[in-house]
C-alpha cells in the first residue's frame, strides 16, 4: 500500500506542479490584459500618449529628482508614479499586486525598501524607487513616450539611442531611418534586478514568458530554443545588448 501511494505521489506531483504554473501563467496574462486596458484609458485622456518611461524600465515609482532636470529642494525626494505605475487608481484600480506576475518571488514585491509598500513613501531618501514586476517599453528613451494611435510604426525619435545603435550594429539597420513596428512589446514578463544586487531574469513561466503588445493584446511567448533563459540583461538605464535581445525576441514573436 505504501509503495502504491508513493508511486501515485511520484506520478501526480509533476502534473500538479505543471497545473499550478499554468494557473500562474493565466493569472499573469489576465494582469497584462488589465494593464493593457489601463493603457488604453490613459492614452485616451492624454492625447494618445502612453505613460512616460522612467529612469528604469521596471520601476513604477521614482523620486522626482530621477526624472526632472530641476526639482525644488523640498520636493526632491517626493516619489511619483512612473511607467505603468501611472495607471494605479483611476485606470486599473488600487491593488498593486496587479503589477507583479504571480510567479514573482514574494521577497521581491514585499521588499520594504523597493517593494509595494515603498510605492506610497514620500520624502524618503532611502526608498527612492519602487520596482514593478514587469518591464515597460525598455527601448524607449527616458523622457519620451510613443503615441498610442501611431500608424503601425512608432517614430524613430522615441527609441533609446543605445537601442538603435545596437540594431544598426547587429542588424545593419540605418539608425536615421529605422522605425520599430507597432507590434513592439509594451510590457514584458520577467523583471530584472533584485534587492541582493543581482542581475537576473525573473518570473518567466518555465518554457516562456508573457508579453503585452502595442495593439494591446497579451500572449504567452514560448521560449523553444532557450533564448530568454540564456539572457542576463543589464538593469541600468542605458540597458544593454542582452536587454535589447530580450525586447527584440518578443517583437519577433508577435
Amino acid at each position: 500500500m505504501v509503495a502504491i501511494i508513493a508511486l501515485l505521489i511520484t506520478i501526480l506531483i509533476p502534473s500538479l506542479t505543471k497545473a499550478r504554473e499554468m494557473a500562474k501563467r493565466s493569472s499573469c496574462l489576465a494582469a497584462l490584459h488589465q494593464i493593457g486596458l489601463g493603457l488604453v484609458g490613459y492614452a485616451s485622456d492624454h492625447k494618445a500618449r502612453l505613460p512616460l518611461r522612467g529612469t528604469y524600465g521596471y520601476n513604477i515609482a521614482e523620486h522626482k529628482s530621477l526624472h526632472y532636470e530641476s526639482v525644488p529642494a523640498d520636493q526632491k525626494y517626493i516619489k511619483e508614479p512612473i511607467n505603468y505605475g501611472m495607471l494605479y487608481g483611476k485606470y486599473v484600480g488600487k491593488d498593486l499586486r496587479l503589477f507583479y506576475c504571480p510567479s514573482t518571488p514574494r521577497g521581491f514585491w514585499s521588499d520594504p525598501t523597493y517593494g509595494i509598500d515603498s510605492f506610497f513613501l514620500h520624502n524618503d531618501k532611502t526608498s527612492y524607487v519602487t520596482w514593478g514586476g514587469y518591464m515597460y517599453a525598455a527601448p524607449v528613451d527616458v523622457g519620451k513616450c510613443p503615441r498610442a494611435d501611431s500608424k503601425k510604426v512608432y517614430p524613430s525619435e522615441v527609441w533609446h539611442p543605445y537601442f538603435v545603435d545596437y540594431l544598426a550594429k547587429t542588424k545593419g539597420v540605418d539608425p536615421a531611418t529605422y522605425q520599430m513596428p507597432l507590434m513592439q512589446a509594451l510590457v514584458a514578463d520577467g523583471v530584472i534586478g533584485s534587492s541582493e544586487g543581482q542581475t537576473v531574469m525573473r518570473a518567466c513561466h518555465g518554457n516562456g514568458a508573457n508579453a503585452l503588445y502595442g495593439d494591446y493584446h497579451a500572449k504567452f511567448v514560448q521560449d523553444v530554443k532557450g533564448e530568454l533563459r540564456a539572457l542576463t540583461p543589464s538593469s541600468g538605464p542605458n540597458g544593454g545588448p542582452a536587454l535589447y535581445r530580450m525586447w527584440e525576441f518578443f517583437t519577433l514573436h508577435y
